[in-house]
């Protein structure tokens, strides 16, 4: 991709030229999972080298400001896979949902608005609070929810996993 102006990639992550460098983090990881594989909000807006390019762009304007300001980049963790210490969404799917949030750089707030879902719901999902829980129908649409608006390709396995745990859980109490 060729160079782009600075202040061009401060308008492509919609940020103002002084934006401390957490917010630059945190406005290139949002904009990463607003434009994922499976985000339906542009599922049928863009064909994948469209939002190749787009994501391109967005990684190219993340770099330019990061190297503007002579830091270093953030591990980008949203587009090159699992990290080392990411939990197995099989076995622990509350928690693989806080790291994959947290890469993200979103907070509950943030995702709350995106899905309807309660931050304090999302954040027992998140704690796998099993008894505070509502019912299993409510619940696995909460945690798809959840695994969509952070751009997860697999939203529907995530939630067949957490309704697993969740009826274990129930069960031993």
């Amino acid at each position: 991709m060729s160079q782009i102006p600075l202040a061009d990639a401060y308008r492509c992550l919609d940020l103002p030229v002084n934006a401390p460098p957490l917010q630059v983090e945190r406005a290139f990881r949002r904009k990463q999972a607003l434009y994922g594989e499976a985000v339906l909000a542009t599922y049928s807006l863009l064909d994948a080298g469209g939002r190749q390019a787009l994501l391109d762009r967005l990684e190219a304007a993340y770099r330019l400001i990061s190297a503007d300001r002579g830091r270093a980049l953030a591990p980008l963790a949203v587009t090159t896979g699992a990290a080392a210490e990411e939990p197995d969404p099989a076995t622990c799917p509350g928690r693989f949902l806080q790291v994959r949030r947290e890469a993200a750089g979103l907070t509950l707030r943030e995702v709350a608005a995106r899905t309807k879902v309660s931050p304090m719901r999302l954040a027992q999902i998140e704690a796998e609070q099993h008894q505070a829980l509502p019912a299993p129908v409510y619940l696995r649409g909460f945690v798809v929810a959840f695994a969509r608006a952070l751009g997860l390709p697999d939203a529907d396995t995530l939630g067949q996993h957490f309704l697993a745990r969740h009826r274990e859980q129930v069960s031993e109490a």
